[in-house]
This record gives C-alpha cells, sequence and structure tokens, in this order.
C-alpha cells in the first residue's frame, strides 16, 4: 500500500474518529473538558508532526509527488486545529 494513501487515510480517519468521540461522550465536569481537549491537542501535534517529518524528507529527497501529498496534509490538520479551539470555546 501506498505510504502516501496510508497517511492520508490516518490524517483524515483519526481526527474525525477523535471528534466523534468527544461529541458523543460528554464530560461531567470542567476536568473531563480540559483532558478531552488535551487528548485532541496531542493528537494533532502528533500528526502535524508526521506530516512536517514526510515534507522534510520528500525535501531532501527531491521527490515533488510526495511533497506535494504533505503539503495538501496539512488542510485537514488545521482544520482539526480549527475544532480544538471551537471545542474550547464552547466548553
Amino acid at each position: 500500500m501506498n505510504i502516501n494513501l496510508i497517511r492520508w487515510v490516518a490524517i483524515v480517519i483519526l481526527p474525525l474518529i477523535l471528534a466523534i468521540y468527544v461529541q458523543a461522550a460528554q464530560p461531567a465536569n470542567a476536568a473531563d473538558v480540559l483532558v478531552n481537549g488535551i487528548i485532541l491537542a496531542c493528537a494533532n501535534v502528533f500528526l502535524l508532526k508526521w506530516v512536517l517529518f514526510a515534507y522534510i524528507g520528500a525535501r531532501l529527497k527531491a521527490d515533488k509527488i510526495t511533497q506535494k501529498h504533505a503539503l495538501w496534509q496539512f488542510v485537514p490538520l488545521i482544520l482539526f486545529a480549527i475544532y480544538i479551539v471551537y471545542y474550547f470555546q464552547a466548553a
């Protein structure tokens, strides 16, 4: 399986699953809201680093296709970061 396809699936599905889980399991108190937000933020940072390292690796290898994919993979992660900000503001 192509690594770009695996990365795309992980970057789209994982934030979606986390967002659905956080919305489905309503937190009981403010501490649970904070813990859920920290989990969302950590997942986003991990995925951002994963894509950034893929971009840097593609840049060093001069692989234009992977480099272009990696740049486009930042878009869902930026949208996920916007959702995290919305989650903290709505809480």
